[in-house]
């Protein structure tokens, strides 16, 4: 069953952040600010969308999320990987995944 729940996670955690990532990739092309500003803002939409549907805060993100469990020793392989991957996207920060976490959004029985 564990098993299970983990591939599903994987699979839900690619389709959101290639959605994700689709989005930002358009917000850096549009030069018109409102419309870069609500392209984020629904980046985030999907990103605080997904963290729900998988049973967290629908206020903290699947970054916060994966950080959460990357710090708490509980996160497979791709989770790890897609951070670094974030991680050299973001370069505002060598640690996305653990930077995005909202400790006032996360609730230990739910990441």
């Amino acid at each position: 069953m564990v098993y299970i729940l983990d591939v599903f996670f994987s699979i839900f955690l690619i389709v959101f952040a290639i959605l994700y990532m689709i989005l930002f990739l358009i917000s850096l092309l549009l030069e018109d600010k409102k419309m870069k500003d609500r392209a984020l803002s629904i980046a985030l939409s999907i990103d605080q969308a997904g963290n729900n549907i998988l049973g967290g805060s629908e206020d903290h993100t699947i970054s916060g999320r994966m950080g959460w469990r990357i710090k708490n020793n509980k996160a497979g392989k791709f989770e790890i990987w897609l951070c670094k991957v974030l991680s050299k996207i973001d370069h505002t920060t060598n640690k996305h995944c653990i930077d995005s976490i909202e400790y006032d959004e996360v609730d230990s029985s739910k990441s």
